[in-house]
């Protein structure tokens, strides 16, 4: 470089302008201060009925949540308020019940299922519950589906008994019946009111 070129360039990098600016001041931080929480409350207290309702559903929950890793059936929360005379035990009967526990398959128990079967109502129908019968609706000869139950003394599957309860409310256990009229040993659990299978499932237990 031209030593009068470098001494231009020595001027222009001592310019003011060109200096590097000096450091802002740190600024002080504002203290902090701490709000008080606000918290909104009921203008009136629960009453003690809802409080135990609450404490059902949040208990529930809580068992559920812990037991289960998984949800086998998503539902709709069950109306606890339908009811159905038909279904209440006449005075002096002695309904059987029978108990039927769900596993995972490699895994620990789930649950137990208490049914109450209608033996006064239907039976026959009642008769075809098998011990020990896993969640498949049935079907203990073949395990695919065209499977079929006949009751002991019996050669061919018994017809449909009666059609006398309704399928009204939740955990209604109903014997499906087959387009020859006659129950073959699949079984259905409702978890609400279903009037399409009325007249084409017997209902025998809840």
């Amino acid at each position: 470089m031209h030593p009068r070129q470098e001494r231009f360039c020595d001027e222009l990098l001592e310019n003011p302008l060109f200096a590097t600016p000096p450091p802002e001041p740190e600024r002080p931080r504002p203290p902090f201060i701490r709000r008080p929480r606000v918290f909104k409350l009921r203008s009136e207290q629960l009453l003690t009925k809802e409080l135990n309702e609450l404490w059902k559903d949040t208990k529930h929950s809580l068992i559920m949540g812990a037991s289960l890793p998984f949800i086998l059936f998503k539902t709709d929360k069950i109306d606890r308020d339908i009811h159905d005379p038909a279904f209440d035990k006449p005075p002096g009967v002695q309904r059987t019940k029978v108990a039927m526990e769900i596993w995972v398959v490699g895994g620990s128990k789930i649950g137990k299922v208490i049914i109450e079967l209608f033996t006064d109502v239907a039976p026959r129908t009642c008769q075809l519950v098998v011990p020990n019968l896993y969640c498949r609706c049935g079907d203990v000869t073949k395990d695919n589906g065209f499977g079929c139950y006949v009751p002991d003394g019996e050669t061919d599957p018994m017809g449909a008994e009666n059609y006398s309860l309704k399928h009204t409310v939740p955990g209604v256990l109903s014997m499906a019946v087959s387009s020859d009229n006659e129950v073959y040993g699949h079984f259905n659990i409702v978890f609400k009111p279903l009037s399409q299978f009325d007249g084409k499932n017997v209902v025998f237990g809840r």
